[in-house]
């Protein structure tokens, strides 16, 4: 084993849940690492390497090494397992770096077992949420719950988005909260178009995936209350997903065919936010919302669920608003004030974005996952000197 001056940080991601569900080219996880990569460059002492299936999508540089993945479950596991040796003999390593709870930590903890590296495991979502949209039976439910139980706890440390999952790990799991990491997801200011001032708000939209937690039948039954009052307005559907067919039924039973679009996914989001006057994001829950923090960096005006991940990233009625996502009739009261108060809105975007830039920008959040690097890394030096 080559011992190296900089510490080692291995990071792996190989697909995420929703890119293999619905056929992404890159899933809201890897555009996390796309939006980091190139400041993890020029972090002095710290040297990443990079376990992916996304390769063809990754800016090759001299600094950073990375390797492909394309193998799925077991053949996965033993793969990453035997590659991660590979790494570690030619330059040791510090710090594991599972980016999505699910078998991409079970490689790490193989490895740990032999040489009692810490795994730092980030968790993007509420726990209990990821279990039931990944498990189909009763019986896969358990499974998957004994699974992220082993995970969990054959993990030092975690990296998560929000107070929420902080507050899951410790009442649920008993995790040490000395050993969470609440750090945010990311975006790369330069990645989206600033939007010129919005002279008028017409084209409301949503972007993400169609399912029940993303709560898209509050979101049109607040659209039929503005619809009648404002009937050119229009709603932009950006997604797709399990509950896709249920909304297009109930688009059609509610008569709103004529102003409501279903986009499906689009890979350029500059496409998607040039489209739209409003972004609305009424979930029951989310980690950190890519999408919120592009609308919000482009200059989109935006309406959120009053949950802590939207509460984290707006401040109400000052970067944007909040509603109860279990009140169609607050969501449509706040779509009628933007309508009728375009200053306002501008004043919140311009807001918006400036609060972007200052915490959530790929800059600041780089920093605070280097932070979390060096902390665990003094604590294993602590516990060796014992």
């Amino acid at each position: 084993m080559k011992e190296s001056k900089k510490k080692h940080i291995v990071i792996i991601i190989p697909n995420t849940h929703e890119a293999k569900q619905y056929g992404l080219k890159v899933g809201g996880a890897e555009k996390q690492i796309l939006n980091l990569l190139p400041h993890f460059e020029q972090q002095n002492g710290v040297k990443i390497t990079l376990i992916t299936k996304y390769t063809e999508y990754i800016p090759h540089t001299n600094d950073l090494e990375i390797y492909n993945i394309s193998k799925n479950s077991i053949l996965f596991i033993l793969s990453s397992f035997f590659l991660l040796v590979k790494i570690h003999k030619k330059s040791r390593i510090h710090i594991l770096n599972p980016h999505i709870l699910g078998i991409t930590v079970v490689p790490a903890i193989m490895f740990h077992f032999f040489w009692s590296v810490p795994i730092l495991t980030k968790i993007s979502g509420n726990i209990k949420q990821l279990i039931e949209t990944r498990s189909k039976s009763k019986l896969t439910r358990k499974f998957d719950q004994n699974f992220v139980k082993f995970l969990i706890k054959n993990s030092d440390y975690f990296q998560v988005l929000n107070n929420e999952i902080r507050g899951n790990l410790i009442s649920s799991y008993n995790i040490d909260e000395n050993k969470i990491f609440e750090i945010s997801n990311a975006i790369s200011i330069k990645s989206c178009e600033y939007k010129k001032p919005i002279t008028e708000v017409k084209k409301f939209g949503f972007v993400g995936r169609i399912e029940k937690v993303k709560n898209i039948p509050t979101l049109l039954q607040a659209f039929k209350i503005l619809s009648n009052e404002y009937p050119k307005v229009k709603l932009e559907i950006f997604g797709t997903g399990e509950e896709e067919k249920s909304i297009l039924s109930l688009i059609e039973k509610m008569d709103l065919i004529k102003n409501i679009t279903l986009h499906g996914f689009l890979n350029d989001t500059k496409d998607i936010y040039s489209l739209i006057d409003c972004f609305i994001l009424p979930s029951f829950s989310e980690g950190i919302s890519n999408s919120l923090l592009e609308a919000m960096t482009s200059g989109i005006p935006v309406i959120a669920s009053k949950i802590p991940a939207n509460q984290k990233v707006i401040e109400n009625n000052l970067t944007g608003l909040l509603f109860s996502p279990s009140s169609y009739k607050e969501l449509a009261a706040k779509m009628k004030y933007l309508i009728n108060n375009i200053n306002s809105a501008n004043i919140m975007r311009t807001r918006a974005r400036k609060h972007i830039e200052q915490h959530f920008s790929s800059e600041v959040v780089t920093k605070e996952l280097m932070r979390s690097y060096s902390t665990i890394l003094l604590k294993v030096m602590k516990t060796w000197q014992k």
